[in-house]
């Protein structure tokens, strides 16, 4: 599943966050709580990477390869707006 159906899921499910990291499965928080989505492997750097390149400008890109970190929004088709960050650490 690419990030869009990740971010679809996480908002059916009324999370505040979904966390993406480098050999962990995808994590949403709801209520506070940090849970798996169901029927997900860990998600490699790579795939991370794809999904990342989705959804940032080309601005941020450059931003992102300079500081290794980057926030963001990112506004859903339906007008949803999200606050993003991306950080890359240990070389992931």
């Amino acid at each position: 599943m690419n990030i869009f159906g990740l971010m679809t899921v996480a908002k059916e499910k009324n999370a505040s966050d979904l966390h993406l990291s480098a050999g962990s499965p995808p994590l949403i928080r709801v209520n506070g709580d940090l849970m798996n989505i169901d029927h997900f492997a860990p998600m490699t750097t790579e795939e991370l990477q794809a999904d990342f390149i989705q959804i940032a400008t080309p601005d941020g890109l450059e931003k992102f390869q300079r500081d290794h970190e980057l926030d963001f929004k990112f506004t859903l088709a339906d007008g949803t707006n999200l606050r993003c960050n991306a950080a890359r650490s240990a070389g992931s």
